[in-house]
């Protein structure tokens, strides 16, 4: 490789991934010749930025199929959606890499931080690896690691995730861009592929559930990322959600709620929010109409 800075692409949504290409834009050691954002689809998090960064940078703005013409020498996806063609890697004369927000070859596909705390894992991590036309496979660069804490909620994992990704992506800049990094392969034989539906079939509750105080406050935190719907349970022809108390992306409700000494379905049939006992933190069970009053539903 020449002295030259190397011609790169990057493809990317979300804050962190604006965040991100604003690092690397700034760092000065890679020629950002396009960008790729995601134009198409309804955003949960609100207004994506990452293509006015690329304008604000006076970087073209492309479509993923006119990267074809064009030449680079690596490809930077950071949580682009979509699968990125083989061809379109095959033409990054480097290396094309991505930043997944989860432990690999773990937690392939999505919704990696749910998945951990419903399998009980005490560590988590991001990871930054080349890019095949299989989803997260290809060689591993470089990962963060850390610890799970015991009672956070999905979100609040998914929150301190970007903390980690982005001191991963900060010391691999220099050696991505000078073309000496060292790659591991991922064993990935065997590790499923999670899709965005995964955690769907997992929304409601059933009886053996909402009945064992653990598996109650282990699904309620591994499902509690609003504005997405949190796990619910129907009883007495209404459906209540079930959340954490105060966690991110929430108020607090407990002193509204009325506060029951133990689990009884029938104290449900008359009130809209209850707080239950004997959890590390406040457990909510808030019937659907008073939850739509206070938080939107993203579908």
């Amino acid at each position: 490789m020449s002295d030259r800075k190397p011609r790169t692409v990057i493809l990317g949504e979300k804050p962190q991934g604006s965040q991100w290409l604003r690092m690397v834009l700034g760092s000065g050691f890679f020629d950002v010749v396009a960008g790729v954002p995601c134009l198409t689809r309804k955003r949960w998090w609100g207004e994506d930025t990452f293509a006015d960064v690329l304008r604000e940078h006076t970087v073209p703005v492309l479509k993923r199929a006119e990267l074809q013409n064009i030449d680079y020498d690596i490809l930077l996806s950071f949580l682009y959606p979509f699968i990125i063609e083989g061809e379109l890697l095959g033409r990054a004369s480097m290396y094309a890499v991505n930043l997944h927000e989860a432990p690999l070859p773990k937690f392939r596909g999505c919704n990696g931080c749910s998945h951990a705390i419903l399998e009980r894992d005490t560590h988590y991590g991001t990871s930054l690896h080349t890019m095949e036309a299989e989803l997260d496979a290809g060689e591993l660069v470089d990962q963060g690691i850390f610890s799970i804490d015991e009672d956070e909620t999905s979100k609040e994992l998914y929150a301190r995730t970007i903390e980690f990704s982005t001191k991963l992506l900060e010391r691999n800049l220099a050696p991505l861009a000078s073309g000496t990094i060292a790659t591991t392969p991922l064993q990935t034989v065997g590790e499923p592929i999670n899709p965005r539906s995964s955690l769907a079939d997992m929304k409601k509750l059933t009886a053996e559930q909402v009945g064992h105080p653990d598996t109650l406050y282990r699904i309620a935190r591994a499902l509690d990322f609003p504005p997405f719907e949190p796990p619910s349970f129907a009883t007495h022809g209404r459906t209540f959600y079930v959340f954490v108390d105060g966690s991110l992306g929430r108020g607090s409700h407990s002193d509204g709620a009325q506060k029951l000494p133990s689990f009884d379905r029938e104290a449900f049939g008359c009130g809209d929010v209850f707080l239950l006992p004997g959890f590390a933190r406040h457990v909510v069970v808030m019937s659907e109409d008073e939850y739509r009053r206070h938080y939107p539903i993203f579908s």
